[in-house]
């Protein structure tokens, strides 16, 4: 004969599931991890990182956050760390809508975008989170009512204007 029980690690055993930690229900609590399997291949794990929720991809497996009309809002290529905004081929794309942090030989690069019929637009390199170490050095494109140019800085503030006729 065969005991119906209420127990969740009960229901998992006779299942072929198995628990490390522990679990509750019914909103679901571990207190380590939760490891992710798909078929039976571990695909990664959802865990805590020194107080940062860590999602991270088995291996090379890449990462997406999204929701069902974009499942790619976010998403990182598990090979490099690409990350895309908005698409799941960052590597395909020349700086379009990505992210990129500085690598080992200290390139990267980022489209910026204005919504703004009047606005500024700024690629800042920092040397410090406070004051003109904050914008160290700086290329800025502005927009509007009095034309168009391309700003460049260096010390924390600008030392030339390209303007839309060229003329500097």
């Amino acid at each position: 004969s065969t005991t119906v029980t209420n127990s969740i690690a009960a229901k998992a055993a006779l299942a072929g599931a198995t628990f490390s930690g522990d679990i509750s229900a019914p909103n679901i609590k571990a207190t380590s991890e939760f490891q992710i399997f798909a078929g039976g291949t571990d695909i990664g794990a959802i865990f805590n990182s020194g107080g940062a929720l860590t999602i991270q991809g088995t291996s090379t497996r890449d990462v997406s956050i999204g929701s069902d009309s974009n499942t790619n809002a976010i998403f990182i290529e598990g090979s490099d760390g690409n990350v895309g905004i908005g698409t799941n081929s960052p590597g395909s794309y020349f700086s379009k809508n990505l992210v990129v942090a500085a690598d080992s030989d200290s390139t990267g690069g980022i489209t910026i975008v204005n919504g703004a019929v009047n606005g500024n637009n700024y690629l800042a390199f920092a040397d410090g989170t406070s004051g003109a170490a904050a914008y160290a050095g700086y290329v800025a494109y502005g927009h509007g009512s009095s034309g168009e140019n391309l700003f460049f800085g260096a010390g924390g503030s600008t030392k030339m204007i390209l303007d839309s006729n060229g003329n500097v």
